[in-house]
């Protein structure tokens, strides 16, 4: 009878069950989604602001106008890259981050502000330059037909990857508030591909941006309850 009885030891040698694993890698994954809803809710409410006072103040596509926009989209990029590990930092040490042990290990890769810097740089960087290809082009005389053509393409093709993202991660963490947030992508992304000369840019950045708050604040509310579910530190 002794036999049959299951040490600890005998349980530690186990091999871990891989549908345990899996579960817990999952929420892990849902833990660090909703902790950064905060980020995505602050992103939309300030880039709708700033949109709609673009939209009041400035008449549209004047050069003046084009430069604002163009300054929003650089800034959202820097932002969407520069705000993340600044949240998770201050949690961290108010010790209320909700994340597993490899997401915590990237968080604090991410972190690092030579890292933040780089990234920062080469985003900026990117939305740089594919801003002058555009006016580079203009200016050597290309027809607007083809400029226009290449817009198009461009913002279906960042569309559907987009939309893509949200969805798969949705579905593979049973997260409701991506596919709102897929569908605020799909309305802007259609828009400005296919009809961008007859509604304004800002009218449809704020689509976005709405769905973006919308979608962030439900996650925040999600990690809240992350939050009051956990168990609390015993002090003596």
């Amino acid at each position: 009878m002794n036999g049959s009885l299951e040490t600890p030891e005998r349980r530690a040698d186990r091999p871990p069950d891989a549908a345990a694993v899996a579960s817990s890698v999952r929420e892990a994954r849902r833990r660090l989604v909703a902790s950064q809803g905060i980020v995505r809710a602050i992103l939309g409410a300030v880039f709708f602001i700033a949109f709609a006072a673009v939209r009041a103040a400035m008449p549209y596509k004047t050069e003046m106008h084009m430069q604002a926009v163009m300054l929003l989209v650089v800034a959202f990029i820097a932002l969407v890259i520069l705000l993340p590990p600044v949240v998770s930092r201050l949690r961290r040490n108010r010790g209320v981050t909700l994340v597993g042990e490899a997401e915590g290990q990237a968080v604090r890769f991410f972190s690092r502000s030579g890292v933040v810097a780089v990234l920062a740089l080469a985003g900026v960087g990117v939305a740089v330059l594919l801003a002058l290809v555009m006016v580079d082009l203009d200016r050597r005389g290309v027809a607007a037909e083809r400029i226009d053509r290449l817009d198009t393409l461009v913002a279906l093709v960042c569309t559907a990857a987009l939309v893509a993202l949200y969805v798969v991660r949705s579905v593979r963490l049973g997260m409701w508030e991506d596919v709102l947030m897929a569908a605020g992508v799909v309305l802007a992304g259609l828009l400005f591909a296919l009809l961008r000369h007859r509604v304004r840019v800002e009218i449809i950045a704020m689509i976005a941006a709405h769905a973006a708050f919308a979608s962030g604040l439900a996650l925040h509310f999600r990690w809240r309850e992350y939050l009051r579910r956990a168990p609390k530190e015993v002090t003596p």
